[in-house]
C-alpha cells in the first residue's frame, strides 16, 4: 500500500488543505468487476440474495485455466463451510443461503455446474474475477445500441 501526502499552507504557516491518496494494488482474483448496464436481475435482488451474491463474490476463485467458452473460470463452492460463513455474515439462515443460491441460479446471475454439486459459476456476463482479456474469450455476444431520432 502506497500513502501519498499533500498540504497546502498559506504563508502564516496555516494548513489550508490536507489532502491523503491512498494505492493499494490488488491482483486480478481480488478484483470484481461488476457489469450494470442490462442487468435487471442484480437491481431486484432480495436482500437475503444480495447478501449470498456479495458472499459469492467473495468466495469466487479464478482459474485463469478454466477460461474457455464453456467453463466461465470464476468458481464458487458452495459447501457447508461457504453457507455457515454465508449466512453468519448476512444473518439469515443456511436454508435462506440454500433458496438465494437456487434463486440466483434460476435469474442467471450464477451458473450451476452441470456435473457437480454445490459448485457454480459468476455469470461472466456480469461478473468477473480476472482478466479483461480472459473474460472476452469466454463472452461471444455484441450488443449493438443505436440511438433513436426523435421523430
Amino acid at each position: 500500500m502506497i500513502e501519498q501526502e499533500t498540504i497546502k499552507v498559506n504563508e502564516d504557516g496555516e494548513i489550508i488543505s490536507a489532502d491523503i491518496k491512498t494505492i493499494k494494488k490488488v491482483s486480478y482474483g481480488e478484483f470484481m468487476q461488476v457489469w450494470l448496464k442490462d442487468n435487471q436481475e442484480f437491481w431486484d435482488l432480495t436482500k437475503s440474495e444480495y447478501a449470498v451474491m456479495v458472499q459469492c463474490w467473495r468466495a469466487s476463485v479464478y482459474y485463469p485455466e478454466l477460461v474457455d467458452e464453456n467453463l466461465p473460470g470464476n468458481k464458487v463452492t458452495a459447501d457447508k463451510q461457504f453457507k455457515d460463513i454465508s449466512a453468519k455474515n448476512a444473518n439469515i439462515t443456511v436454508r435462506s443461503v440454500d433458496s438465494a443460491l437456487a434463486s440466483l441460479s434460476k435469474k442467471n446471475l450464477l451458473i450451476k455446474d452441470k456435473e457437480y454439486k454445490g459448485i457454480y459459476y459468476l455469470n461472466p456476463k456480469l461478473f468477473f474475477k480476472g482478466k479483461i482479456s480472459d473474460r472476452t474469450k469466454i463472452i461471444k455476444h455484441s450488443i449493438e445500441y443505436q440511438i433513436a431520432s426523435k421523430e
